[in-house]
């Protein structure tokens, strides 16, 4: 009896090694699937963020544009008003 107590002992530590082994083999696969969809939303966030980037960039771009002509036509403003006192102040009376 002896011996057939140690082979069923044996037999269980068998399968409650195989039991533990299959809930290994399904953590380790549960985990990659979980890092595998992080891994997939850090895409997703890092090409939203280059996108938004780019947005950005191109605003700013047109902004600076827009300043540069707005000065532009102020400047060109100052001008023509510069001109016009210019030329009231020297114009000769009429006889």
């Amino acid at each position: 009896t002896n011996i057939i107590q140690i082979n069923n002992e044996l037999h269980q530590r068998e399968t409650d090694i195989q039991k533990m082994k299959e809930e290994s083999e399904s953590t380790i696969k549960e985990s990659s699937r979980n890092a595998l969809e992080q891994m997939k939303e850090l895409v997703l966030t890092r090409a939203k963020i280059d996108i938004l980037r780019n947005e950005m960039v191109e605003k700013d771009n047109a902004h600076r544009k827009e300043t540069v002509q707005f000065r532009a036509l102020h400047e060109e403003l100052n001008e023509i008003k510069k001109d016009k006192n210019n030329s009231q102040e020297y114009t000769p009376a009429m006889p």
